[in-house]
């Protein structure tokens, strides 16, 4: 089988020659003849399946002895379809021939590289007007060998008419390298970035070795002037980083992060890759951090991460990367922070769902904070992680029951958004559901969806939710026979909603089963229990209670 790396450089070089010989753009000018011209493109799915967070996505058209490029879209959490405007100019002959190739960058400011091919293919152009007249898009299928990859289908919008002199500003530029040690300085890039994306596949030490030496290759191509030097910088320094988490030593961190700093430096405030320059500093900065304990290290780290999510947008991969970066290291402060348990490539974590054990550090620690901005974040993520685990995962009750408890929390921190406290008890009502009569976990859910039910009377009087509530937690009590270490809490939650539905109702049988049970909770918590005393103040109002009601 064919080496796709191979093939892959074969096919950059062949680029590379085809441009010295391409058609200059301005000399396209034909006018007053039917011409056929691509006014959209859209791409769904582009990053799926994918390692590491892009900075953008583009698409090259080559027809007809040249080749066209789309703007650089920036990449963003949720985006479905990738949508590009540019207008390009193909040949009005049915049977031509049209290349394309779709690309995920790694750079937004001046692509050093072409950065990772995620679809190519050849469609002659009369293909290209039926689907465009019938809106039917070209459905990929995986890559083989894989179970997902990225770009699963794209469709182009096409139209037919005269030409004339003002389309020609209107299509996009030819691409053209200006020398050739641009040129050699693209194919020792773009070959790293194989070669990496193939240790991470395999494993294989030898693949990352070749991938550092592309690098330092493309590096001594950009002195200290060049304005690729910051992106050739920034690369080593990425690949480098990967080889210290390899060996698990962190020995030779003062290398990734020493480039890493000489990046940021060339990468002034505007710059538009500056924020992922910070988080990945950040990142190696925290990882030396727990080797040696330097202060310095967490405080400058913790700086650069403010720093992102202040500046990157709330759909923004990077923003999500540096809170789960944040999180993580906000819950680890002694020192067990460590890059690997996100994989080779920490902001990867961002692009597909996060583990479940990740999510749930990322709740506790928004359940100690109060940052509305960083709770949405995180109540997302779940979300997110929902729609990847289906019915039957065996981790989508713990999602499910976190989610509900960030929603509860996000409600009572505003008390504005009813839609929450409803999508919660939703939530928790599908993890009862999960955990039939018999699992180990059903008593804590049926506390769990009482509870909330308990919140929604509280807030809307609503007499069926109280109802509901207490049948749910006598189901609770009935599982947590004596001696169960939660036996004492779901006596007195018990005993608070009776009495609750007292008040409401006058029901004396409530009163005085709340009165029992808040004796067997008492019962329960004895002299320096640190409940005690709030049993025995629950009691000893209830009694005044009856005592009112009959004078006992």
């Amino acid at each position: 089988m064919p080496d796709p790396l191979e093939n892959t450089l074969q096919a950059l070089e062949e680029w590379a020659n085809y441009l010295d010989q391409a058609q200059d753009p301005r000399e396209i000018r034909i006018t007053g003849v039917q011409q056929v011209v691509i006014t959209a493109i859209h791409a769904s799915d582009l990053t799926l399946g994918l390692r590491r967070i892009p900075a953008g996505f583009y698409v090259t058209i080559k027809a007809d002895g040249a080749e066209f490029q789309t703007g650089n879209t920036p990449a963003h959490v949720d985006q479905v379809v990738v949508q590009w405007n540019e207008r390009i100019l193909l040949s009005c002959e049915p049977s031509s021939k049209v290349r394309v190739r779709v690309y995920a960058s790694f750079e937004l400011g001046p692509m050093i590289c072409h950065g990772e091919l995620l679809r190519t293919f050849e469609i002659y152009v009369r293909e290209l007007l039926d689907r465009s007249e019938n809106s039917r898009p070209i459905i990929f299928q995986p890559e083989q060998g894989e179970v997902i990859s990225p770009c699963t289908s794209l469709l182009m919008t096409l139209e037919q008419r005269l030409s004339d002199e003002k389309d020609v500003a209107a299509l996009c530029s030819l691409t053209t390298l200006t020398s050739h040690d641009a040129d050699a300085l693209a194919l020792k890039t773009d070959a790293g970035h194989r070669l990496l994306a193939r240790y991470r596949r395999t494993q294989n030490s030898s693949d990352l070795d070749q991938s550092i030496k592309h690098f330092v290759h493309a590096l001594d191509l950009c002195p200290m002037d060049h304005p690729y030097r910051p992106a050739a910088l920034f690369n080593l320094a990425n690949a480098k980083f990967v080889c210290c988490q390899t060996d698990g030593t962190y020995l030779d961190l003062d290398t990734p992060i020493s480039l890493f700093q000489d990046a940021l430096d060339l990468r002034p405030t505007d710059h538009p890759d500056r924020t992922v320059t910070q988080l990945h500093l950040a990142i190696a900065l925290l990882s030396r951090f727990t080797k040696r304990r330097h202060q310095t290290d967490a405080h400058t780290a913790a700086k650069l991460l403010s720093e992102v999510l202040d500046i990157c947008h709330a759909d923004s991969h990077l923003r999500r990367a540096a809170l789960l970066v944040t999180g993580t290291s906000a819950l680890h402060p002694a020192g067990s922070f460590d890059a690997n348990d996100f994989g080779q490539e920490w902001p990867a974590a961002s692009m597909l769902p996060l583990l479940p054990h990740q999510l749930a550090e990322l709740a506790e620690w928004c359940l100690r904070i109060d940052d509305p901005h960083t709770l949405d974040e995180v109540i997302s993520l779940h979300y997110d992680a929902l729609g990847y685990h289906t019915t039957m995962h065996a981790c989508r009750g713990q999602l499910l029951g976190n989610l509900s408890v960030l929603l509860i929390t996000r409600f009572e921190r505003r008390g504005s958004d009813d839609d929450d406290l409803d999508q919660a008890i939703t939530l928790q009502s599908e993890v009862l559901a999960s955990r039939p009569v018999g699992h180990t976990d059903r008593s804590s859910s049926l506390s769990n969806l009482a509870n909330q039910l308990s919140t929604r009377f509280d807030h809307r009087g609503n007499a069926e939710d109280l109802d509901e509530g207490i049948a749910l937690y006598k189901e609770a009590l009935a599982l947590q026979p004596v001696g169960h270490t939660y036996r004492s809490s779901s006596l007195n939650n018990l005993a608070v909603q009776l009495s609750t539905r007292f008040d409401h109702r006058g029901n004396a049988e409530d009163l005085d089963e709340a009165i029992a049970l808040y004796r067997e909770a008492l019962a329960l918590r004895p002299v320096g229990h640190t409940d005690r005393s709030s049993s025995l103040n629950n009691l000893a109002n209830r009694l005044s209670t009856r005592f009112d009601q009959r004078g006992n």
